[in-house]
């Protein structure tokens, strides 16, 4: 993957209709809040799969295991979601916050932990 900075700021330049779709751009905010998490997540950054805008203006990041577990977490500014699926793909943990992710940045490093970390059976 490219240098995430410098992927995380192309996603302030697209424009209206980028996707050709109606996609809107991306906001400086969202782009600001996903610059900040980067850098505090630690080691969790490497094990970034994919990142990338969506059409509503907010920001994926998807963390993907070998055994093809993953977290997706998109990004708003004063709102973000995610969920955590195992082997069967059933959402195992989802979470809906109302505050900027930078407010609640433990426990999804906790969560990236479990993806990562934590056996199971």
């Amino acid at each position: 993957m490219e240098n995430l900075t410098e992927l995380i700021n192309s996603f302030g330049e697209l424009e209206e209709n980028w996707d050709g779709y109606g996609g809107i751009p991306v906001i400086k905010d969202i782009i600001d809040i996903t610059l900040k998490l980067i850098e505090d997540i630690g080691n969790h950054k490497d094990k970034i799969d994919d990142i990338f805008p969506n059409s509503h203006g907010t920001i994926t990041i998807e963390w993907i295991t070998n055994s093809n577990e993953k977290l997706v977490l998109e990004i708003g500014v004063n709102n973000y979601s995610y969920f955590l699926a195992f082997d069967d793909f059933e959402p195992k943990i989802m979470v809906n916050g109302n505050c900027s992710i930078l407010n609640d940045i433990d426990q999804l490093i906790v969560d990236l932990d479990i993806l990562f970390f934590l056996k199971r059976k």
